[in-house]
């Protein structure tokens, strides 16, 4: 976004969720940042000036708002939350030792940790090519670590575990009042 001259800068906040765009001049959201956003297959909608003053006070706060290369810095952090996450469960699980859990979560990170910022076109990063790279690669990680057979049962058990998630969050069981809830805590 940046090389282009009408943008002066080009920010992302923390969770991912708003770009926003400070322009040299008059706003071309429909002339520039449209075509971007959808080349990428990025969903967006431009916030109204109500929208955007509620964001304001915190905008620009360090480690709450992102330009450029520091977005690299997030990729770099998420690779240490993904690896956690993964030992986590499988120590859960019991089907880790902390030694091995240590061991697998250092590698994993490291890996994360360059793949997470390479530039890639949208297909390849969640195309059924770029989710089959990341997962045997993992795999590959932990196989190395415990063997194929363990690596394959983690594998297989954290990728149930992630698409029950996925569809538990897709039944629209979110509502975020206790009288609407529609799911009750057993």
């Amino acid at each position: 976004m940046e090389k282009n001259p009408a943008i002066k800068e080009a920010w992302l906040n923390r969770a991912g969720t708003v770009y926003a765009i400070m322009w040299a001049d008059a706003d071309k959201t429909d002339e520039i940042a449209k075509p971007i956003f959808e080349k990428y297959k990025v969903s967006f909608k431009k916030l109204s000036n109500k929208e955007a003053e509620k964001l304001s006070p915190a905008f620009r706060e360090t480690r709450k708002w992102y330009r450029g290369a520091e977005v690299d810095k997030l990729s770099i952090e998420e690779a240490g939350v993904i690896a956690r996450d993964a030992v986590t469960f499988a120590l859960n699980e019991k089907l880790l030792n902390d030694k091995e859990a240590d061991a697998i979560k250092i590698e994993m990170e490291n890996y994360l940790k360059t793949e997470l910022v390479k530039v890639r076109t949208v297909d390849k990063l969640y195309g059924n090519e770029g989710t089959k790279k990341f997962r045997n690669d993992l795999s590959d990680i932990v196989a190395k670590n415990i063997g194929k057979e363990r690596a394959d049962k983690i594998t297989d058990l954290y990728m149930q575990k992630i698409s029950f998630e996925k569809k538990e969050k897709k039944s629209g069981c979110e509502k975020k009042t206790e009288k609407d809830a529609c799911c009750k805590k057993k």
